[in-house]
């Protein structure tokens, strides 16, 4: 009142008055949206991390995205369910992935390491990937190995400097569940070539694996898809980084045949 009384020789006519109450209502009108959209992000991200996801939620997360991201181009059957079955299990941090790796053959399996996913060209390698780089528990982002091969040719190490250590996501992204970091998934490890940069010449991909070895930037942090099979691997590689690869990944083999035939 204190406030109005100090204007009480300024008066107003019927129209300015109007105006001054529709402006008055609009401002307060954008102020309940805004608080309205402060609660709704804030209900997401009480959903998005607020508590662990169990397999079940993942699986209809990973079921729905599915759909949105191939528009039902990908299918689930015999032959990737149970790696689909697998991923989910790891995505949701859930203590059941082990034993159903150990039925699946895999060597030594732990949460604790990334993923290797192995098969040949058209199994669904890469869509696999693709489909589970946006989950609860760590994402990650997809890059092709002959891709960052080419920016170490050009750049040096440089140029491939945000291969070796997670990345840095936007503040409060939620399409990266508000996640600080996110990993990176080699896409196709094992179709690069030796790259030369001046006089340095460098398996550029063993080097990546080495060095977040090193610097332990591995684990659900860094992922992987190949063409090869193990020996095939330790053949292209060598023996010093294959041995890493087995501390780094979980080494899944898809089944089947090429799915783009």
């Amino acid at each position: 009142m204190q406030i109005l009384d100090s204007y009480s020789h300024i008066m107003l006519s019927e129209e300015e008055t109007a105006t001054a109450l529709i402006a008055a209502k609009r401002k307060k009108e954008n102020l309940q949206k805004e608080q309205e959209n402060l609660k709704r992000m804030e209900a997401n991200r009480r959903y998005l991390t607020g508590y662990q996801w169990s397999y079940e939620q993942t699986k209809s997360f990973m079921q729905y995205r599915a759909n949105m991201l191939f528009e039902g181009k990908f299918k689930l059957d015999e032959k990737n369910f149970s790696v689909f079955e697998l991923l989910t299990h790891y995505f949701s941090n859930s203590s059941g992935f082990i034993p159903l790796a150990q039925d699946m053959g895999v060597k030594n399996p732990s949460l604790e390491k990334g993923i290797l996913l192995a098969g040949i060209p058209g199994t669904g390698k890469t869509w696999l990937m693709k489909l589970f780089s946006k989950n609860q528990r760590q994402v990650f982002f997809m890059k092709n190995a002959k891709a960052i091969s080419e920016s170490y040719a050009s750049g040096g190490w440089d140029g491939i400097q945000e291969y070796l250590e997670p990345v840095k996501n936007p503040v409060n992204d939620a399409g990266a569940f508000f996640h600080p970091i996110a990993g990176i998934c080699i896409d196709d490890t094992g179709t690069e070539d030796v790259r030369q940069n001046f006089a340095n010449k460098s398996n550029v991909i063993g080097d990546i694996i080495q060095v977040r070895y090193d610097t332990r930037y591995t684990g659900p942090l860094l992922h992987a898809t190949t063409n090869l099979k193990a020996d095939q691997l330790k053949d292209f590689y060598g023996e010093r980084v294959s041995s890493r690869m087995k501390e780094v990944f979980n080494f899944i083999q898809i089944a089947g045949s090429d799915r783009r035939k």
